[in-house]
């Protein structure tokens, strides 16, 4: 009976102690994670980039710069967002729609944002393939721009 005891008190030990107040690591991230493929041959595109845009916003994403993958935040305050890109060949633009959902860590951690329902209600590629909805630092490409 002892040994149960002992037993048992461990296990509530140890349970209690993965559940730590000081604890707040995450794996929620507002950057979206778009890659660049050919659409003939779904290899990867390497693209010559001039400058990226998000709507209102005055800074300039990736100038000058050359990639096959980006990565770009999204902004919380908002549902919708215009990207705008700038190519060595031509423009394009893109428009993300998501959900924003604040979501209560513990009260030590306070609030983080979870982001879902990514979907691009309008765009000017040759095609674009949502690969996953939801924003997550383990998840390595959202969207696919195929051109």
């Amino acid at each position: 009976m002892t040994r149960y005891k002992i037993i048992l008190l461990l296990l509530a030990g140890f349970l209690t102690s993965c559940f730590d107040d000081g604890d707040c690591r995450s794996t929620k991230t507002d950057y979206v994670h778009i890659d660049f493929r050919t659409i003939d041959t779904n290899q990867v595109d390497t693209v010559e980039i001039i400058g990226i845009t998000i709507g209102q916003l005055d800074s300039v994403f990736y100038e000058k710069d050359t990639t096959s993958s980006i990565i770009l935040p999204l902004d919380p305050n908002v549902n919708s967002m215009v990207l705008s890109f700038e190519f060595e060949t031509e423009p394009h633009e893109m428009t993300l729609d998501y959900i924003t959902t604040p979501q209560l860590i513990t009260v030590d951690c306070g609030v983080e944002l979870s982001y879902s329902g990514i979907s691009t209600a309008l765009h000017d590629f040759d095609s674009v393939v949502i690969r996953s909805s939801i924003l997550d630092e383990q998840i390595t490409s959202n969207i696919v721009i195929y051109q």
